[in-house]
């Protein structure tokens, strides 16, 4: 698992349903021992090792309400965005970008091997079950039934928002932290601008060799 609260390693099987037209950006980012930093496309399985450092990057632009969980190779179940369960709640947070963990912080990957799912699921429109059970969940940790209810609940989404139209996919480049001075382009890292008419659903899989 991740030291800090979250860990893992990757691939992809993707997308959707049919709600409204809405688009969004995500990266996550790899720092290795030697320092290097490269993005994960998780379009091949990707290997991390204990000791590296991960960064994930979120932009929601107008009306694309993102959600993202963990669940880790001890199978604990973690929410990783939105901060918290009530984010969506005031007005829409129209083009905010987060960088988790914020500021100059990286997760750092313990010598726990094993696989990591990250569930990513975004829509058009607001999905009120997911908060309110996130909310019970997060409030009684203690209770497996609330994780397993949250679990399956993720599981149905991305198995339902699977099965729409297609999406469109373009290359964008972001800097891996925002506190990066602008004048360095080696701070640019590969990221992923997501554009659909319907949801998008997607479980992206980490593996500690």
């Amino acid at each position: 698992m991740i030291i800090v609260v979250l860990l893992m390693v990757g691939m992809v099987p993707a997308v959707l349903g049919a709600e409204g037209s809405f688009s969004f950006t995500w990266g996550f980012f790899l720092k290795d021992g030697r320092g290097e930093i490269k993005s994960l496309a998780f379009d091949t399985q990707e290997g991390v090792v204990s000791g590296d450092l991960l960064r994930i990057y979120l932009e929601l632009r107008d009306r694309s309400y993102v959600y993202l969980y963990l669940f880790d190779s001890m199978e604990d179940l973690y929410m990783v965005f939105p901060p918290d369960p009530g984010f969506y709640r005031g007005e829409f947070p129209a083009w905010h970008k987060a960088y988790i963990p914020s500021g100059r912080n990286w997760f750092t990957l313990d010598d726990a091997k094993g696989t990591e799912r990250f569930f990513l699921l975004a829509s058009a429109t607001r999905m009120a079950d997911l908060e309110e059970l996130t909310g019970r969940f997060l409030a009684d940790r203690d209770d497996p039934d609330l994780q397993g209810d949250l679990l399956a609940l993720i599981r149905t989404k991305v198995e339902l928002f699977s099965g729409g139209s297609g999406f469109d996919v373009v290359p964008a480049q972001v800097r891996y932290g925002k506190l990066m001075s602008l004048a360095n382009h080696d701070s640019l890292v590969d990221a992923k601008t997501i554009s659909t008419h319907g949801n998008y659903g997607v479980v992206l899989e980490l593996v500690n060799k």
